[in-house]
């Protein structure tokens, strides 16, 4: 190849490099015009690079992943000895570990902060949040319970270990119905409604951070990442960099896929995410595999499909019952605009009487319904109520009905008309009828006014 040429092509190479993937293709069409053997040459030079730079990233995540993930040559972090993995996630590795010394016996599970998380200003937020979140006290959260930093120098956060399966996978294994996932998940409101009530933004609810126990009661974890609501913002670097390890993008809200700060009715909007997939069996949207760029125009521009209608795609035979309340309280819950979703997760469960259905109300007017319809099919409840509205007589009607006999006796297009007697000429009647009948007992025999006797 001439040198001209190769000079050429190299600057083309490197001016395309300069511009993003996706506007290569027209910019180097418009560059090379008809030379088809020099733009090949440029698309060989890119695709070589893209491997070779896939290549080298990978290693060196790799490289990362192993030296932030490795255990401790002692097999220790602090007091507590490392059993086994149990984990791996953004923020680094959690271990099943025991409590080793002298003190007491306990299982718990530790997450290693990795490496790169153990700045000065991380060590320093991690403490003031462990202080606050050590008083979460809440049947449905698992406590953060210790914290400190390791030998080596890593941070780490002690917490209740919790021998339970994610929720979605609670639900399919154990097969439950609609009311017992709602109840479930009320549980869960319950939680983050308490931890809102201490002003602590959780930013992270997903199927895998809340597990449910043997006896189907949900935990909610990871409250070891969340933010504070008051939290000062002294150290943006630091908030940005939890926000970007604590967000999973599938169950992020637009604002936090925006890159804003996450408020209480981020946790309403993935906690709406959470109950759609509890009741379609999937999520609204499907992202698996994107990035979170990709999630961001995904959701912006994407109308999410009402739960009924997916389960009912899915041959679901719960379908009929997620029609209405289900679908709405779902879809309000992960309304784009963060104004227009419940104002609080108390309102989404139902606390209080608000502008929306809830699913309280829901659950209510459902059970009132099932009343109804049980006793639509009892046959002896239908004839009693039809007695009580169709043949009433003088005992519940007073002196302006009619006997019962008198009315089964009528045929049906008989209109039967009420006849009110004044109280008077009614007990001159029965007078009447009375001396009649003695008179026929003893006719010609005078009936002797009865003595009243003396004391």
């Amino acid at each position: 190849m001439a040198p001209e040429r190769w000079q050429q092509l190299e600057d083309l190479f490197h001016a395309m490099l300069e511009l993003p993937p996706e506007r290569r293709a027209a910019a180097l069409a418009a560059a090379c015009g008809g030379d088809a053997e020099l733009r090949a040459e440029v698309e060989r030079l890119l695709h070589a690079d893209g491997q070779a730079s896939a290549f080298v990233g990978d290693a060196a995540a790799g490289i990362q992943h192993i030296a932030s993930t490795v255990l401790p040559e002692s097999g220790h972090i602090g007091p507590y000895r490392i059993v086994r993995e149990l984990g791996r996630g953004g923020m680094g590795t959690v271990f099943l570990g025991e409590r080793d010394d002298a003190q007491f016996t306990m299982r718990t599970a530790i997450k290693l902060i990795k490496r790169g998380m153990d700045s000065d200003a991380v060590l320093e937020r991690f403490r003031h949040e462990r202080q606050i979140l050590a008083g979460l006290e809440h049947p449905n959260i698992a406590r953060l319970l210790d914290g400190g930093t390791s030998s080596e120098g890593l941070p780490y956060f002690v917490m209740e270990y919790v021998d339970g399966l994610p929720v979605d996978e609670y639900c399919r294994t154990h097969r439950l119905s609609i009311d017992e996932r709602l109840d479930v998940f009320l549980q869960i409101c319950a939680a983050v409604t308490y931890a809102h009530q201490h002003l602590v933004v959780h930013r992270d609810i997903k199927p895998s951070n809340i597990l449910v126990t043997s006896d189907r009661v949900p935990k909610l974890l990871d409250f070891g990442i969340a933010r504070l609501v008051e939290a000062s913002d002294d150290a943006p670097a630091v908030v940005t960099a939890f926000a970007e390890q604590a967000m999973t993008p599938q169950y992020a809200s637009p604002e936090q896929l925006r890159g804003e700060r996450a408020t209480t009715v981020s946790d309403v909007y993935a906690l709406g995410v959470l109950l759609f997939e509890l009741l379609a069996g999937e999520r609204p949207y499907d992202v698996t595999g994107k990035t979170t760029g990709e999630v961001r125009e995904i959701v912006a521009n994407t109308e999410a499909a009402k739960p009924s209608v997916v389960a009912a795609r899915r041959g679901d035979r719960a379908a009929a019952r997620l029609r209405g309340d289900l679908d709405a309280i779902a879809l309000t819950a992960m309304r784009r605009d963060p104004a227009e979703r419940y104002g609080s997760v108390a309102l989404l469960a139902g606390d209080r009487a608000g502008r929306f259905v809830h699913l309280s109300r829901h659950q209510i007017r459902e059970a009132s319904q099932a009343r109804r319809r049980r006793r639509g099919g009892d046959p002896a409840f239908a004839r009693r109520r039809r007695n009580r509205h169709q043949l009433a007589g003088p005992s519940r009607q007073g002196r302006a009905g009619t006997s019962r006999a008198a009315i089964r006796g009528c045929p049906p297009p008989v209109d039967i008309v009420p006849v009110r007697f004044p109280r008077r000429n009614c007990h001159a009647a029965r007078i009447d009828t009375r001396a009649a009948a003695g008179g026929q007992q003893s006719a010609g025999v005078s009936r002797q006014p009865r003595q009243r006797s003396r004391r």
